[in-house]
């Protein structure tokens, strides 16, 4: 099974699901999201959202930003509030809509160039990397670091998953 097929991992900082995406035009252009518990990042909050989203010109959205000419998708950690928690696949659904009570500031936000498939296997790879210790999510622990570890990661990965030679 690719990694892009996984419907959850499981390791010694926690866990991740990944969950549907709802079928309505507010998440028409997530690729996929990934309900993370891990407590061993923070003392006060333990769940985090992994998502995917597409970084298209569509009438009636704002213009995306892009941080490279060729941007094509955004992968994004963001804490979840823990005021609203526990989150659940069924409590996240009823957010699909709007409105996701998470705190600020986004804790990664690294855009590729690459396919849909592309970016999912990245996602379900980047969970598995936080649930297992390899990848932060939290921010508050060493923002540029943290943010620098991932950027690297992504990078090393997609080349990887493209078959193409990278730097151990």
């Amino acid at each position: 099974m690719k990694p892009s097929e996984a419907r959850g991992h499981s390791g010694n900082y926690g866990t991740a699901v990944k969950m549907d995406v709802p079928d309505i035009p507010e998440m028409a252009e997530t690729v996929c999201h990934w309900l993370i518990t891990a407590p061993a990042y923070h003392p006060a909050w333990s769940q985090y959202l992994l998502v995917v989203v597409r970084l298209r010109n569509l009438p009636g959205w704002p213009e995306p930003f892009l941080q490279f000419p060729g941007a094509t998708h955004e992968l994004l950690v963001i804490t979840l509030n823990p005021e609203h928690g526990p989150y659940t696949a069924d409590k996240m659904r009823e957010y699909a809509a709007g409105g996701l009570p998470h705190l600020t500031p986004v804790n990664v936000a690294e855009q590729i160039e690459g396919t849909d498939a592309e970016a999912e296997e990245l996602a379900s790879l980047g969970s598995w990397a936080i649930v297992t210790g390899r990848l932060e999510p939290e921010s508050s622990n060493g923002a540029e670091r943290i943010r620098a570890g991932w950027k690297a990661s992504m990078v090393k990965t997609l080349a990887h998953i493209r078959g193409e030679e990278h730097a151990p």
